[in-house]
């Protein structure tokens, strides 16, 4: 891309998607990972499920620290399952408001009044 600032806001929207795309792997596959982007600007951008030093470092060294992996498993696991279930509800809500829209914008056609005012 040409402009610095466009380059940078396209960075800051794929890196959200990233992230999220990669929790809702964890949480729907119980996967462990740790990922790991530069910004143009040089800067660390890190996202790790359940921790990304724990991710890491279980990388390098090859063994699991059971402390942190019975804290994710006790605490961590119904944590995230209950937030998937909320992002489900906003996004049911989301679709529910934008349909309430269309619905009240199709009504004005009628001089502001409701079909059944007329």
């Amino acid at each position: 891309m040409d402009n610095e600032a466009n380059r940078q806001v396209t960075f800051s929207k794929r890196r959200k998607c990233l992230f999220k795309k990669a929790g809702e792997l964890c949480v729907l596959c119980g996967a462990e990972l740790a990922i790991i982007v530069f910004s143009p600007a040089r800067k660390a951008f890190v996202f790790g499920h359940p921790e990304p030093t724990y991710i890491i470092n279980r990388f390098l060294t090859g063994h699991e620290d059971l402390d942190v992996a019975r804290y994710y498993n006790e605490r961590l696991v119904p944590i995230q399952r209950q937030y998937m279930e909320v992002v489900k509800q906003l996004d049911v809500e989301k679709k529910k408001g934008v349909l309430m829209e269309k619905l009240q914008n199709r009504t004005m056609g009628f001089g502001g009044m409701r079909p059944w005012m007329v």
